[in-house]
Formats: structure tokens, sequence, C-alpha cells
């Protein structure tokens, strides 16, 4: 089952404004390498550059992992495609 990529971001909407921004990060994880990796999710996703992640540009945004996987660029993903993308992940984890 696929879940909507709209309903897969609420979760982390945590003031219910309809916005994925720095105040939906608890003070806690603010310099944490959680935090990090929202300020560089937001970066890419934020396409009208407003400091906040809209709905929209969450589910518009970049899909760079399947990107990566989509080695033959035909928008889908094949399973030897699944297999090498599933390799090299734990490659670069080092297992």
């Amino acid at each position: 089952r696929t879940e909507d990529p709209a309903r897969a971001c609420r979760p982390f909407d945590r003031n219910r404004d309809g916005y994925l921004s720095d105040s939906d990060v608890p003070a806690f994880l603010r310099g944490s390498s959680i935090g990090t990796q929202f300020l560089e999710m937001r970066a890419q996703f934020d396409a009208n550059r407003d400091g906040r992640v809209s709905r929209s540009e969450f589910v518009d945004g970049p899909t760079l992992v399947f990107d990566a996987a989509d080695t033959d660029r035909n928008n889908a993903l094949s399973r030897a495609e699944i297999d090498a993308a599933t390799a090299r992940a734990r490659a670069a984890r080092g297992g």
C-alpha cells in the first residue's frame, strides 16, 4: 500500500499550520544531526524559498532516492533497479 505523501508529512507538522518549518523542530533537536537533516530537507523541498515547506511542496518535491534508483529513467523501478539500489545503500553503510 502506498501512503498519501500529504498525510505522511502530518506527524512532522507539530503546530498544525500546514507547513514544515523551524517551529516544528523541537528545541532539543535543533543543532543535532536530526535538526541538520531537517534543514537540508527544507532546502531541497522549499521551492518558493519562504523558509517553510507546504504540503504541495512536500508532495511535488524532489524524489532524489527514486531518481537515483531509476537508472534507465523510465519513471518505474524494476526489481533489478530496486535490488541494485538496496545493495548500494548497504555498501554505503558498510554492510
